[in-house]
């Protein structure tokens, strides 16, 4: 269990909480997990090893935090774009856009969401922290079920979608993330693509392929078209 903390203001255990978060996510992002350390932390903000332990018990219960601040920062985005939008299709669009944008702007936080080694909810069952795992799984995955809603939207739409709604949403997300790790690891830098530009003008003529294939007219006002948007900065 934490240890009792001083007498503080609400905005000012907020604050500090997110202080060690942030100091805890580029201690990962540089060494890994398994080398992460409160000392370290503590060391890193400049504060004493005790003083991390009024706010988080130990690193699992940081590493979960961590988690859930990026499920909630992603949901929070997908959430704006989703609601956003003329037509299902440009919600589609904006709903990339948003993706690829948190990729690309926090790739730390995205890292430890999805490519680090890091324990994950499985990895807490039977633990004393299994329910604060299994809330932090719960909120994470309003994100997939955005992307399972938006799906369902385009079908309802008239768009083809064959098969599992699940399933396909998974073939989606696989190009996302693939886009956004290659991007993240420089990859692209390596065979001459190395900007943001290009990895959403990538997304792009994925998503005009998504379009052709699944509407019934076959590029009749979609991908002939294709969604008309701007594509951001470098």
């Amino acid at each position: 269990m934490p240890m009792p903390r001083p007498a503080m203001k609400r905005q000012e255990v907020r604050a500090m909480k997110n202080r060690i978060l942030q100091a805890a996510v580029e201690l990962i992002a540089e060494e890994g997990f398994r080398n992460l350390s409160m000392r370290k932390i503590a060391r890193r903000m400049n504060i004493s090893a005790p003083t991390i332990y009024y706010y988080y018990a130990n690193k699992d219960e940081l590493n979960i935090a961590i988690r859930k601040r990026a499920g909630e920062i992603l949901y929070r985005r997908l959430s704006a774009a989703y609601r956003s939008g003329r037509d299902v299709r440009e919600r589609g669009w904006r709903m990339i856009k948003a993706y690829l944008d948190f990729g690309l702007s926090m790739p730390d936080y995205y890292a430890i969401m999805f490519d680090s080694t890091a324990p994950k909810h499985s990895d807490y069952l039977g633990t004393e922290l299994e329910e604060a795992a299994r809330e932090e799984l719960v909120s994470s995955m309003r994100n997939a079920e955005l992307m399972w809603n938006i799906l369902v939207d385009f079908k309802q739409a008239g768009y083809v979608i064959p098969g599992d709604i699940e399933r396909l949403g998974m073939v989606l997300w696989s190009e996302l993330h693939g886009l956004v790790s290659l991007h993240n690891n420089n990859l692209f830098r390596e065979i001459g693509h190395p900007t943001r530009r290009e990895v959403f003008e990538t997304a792009r003529l994925y998503y005009r392929t998504f379009l052709d294939v699944f509407d019934p007219q076959k590029g009749l006002g979609s991908a002939a078209s294709g969604p008309d948007v701007d594509m951001g900065a470098d």
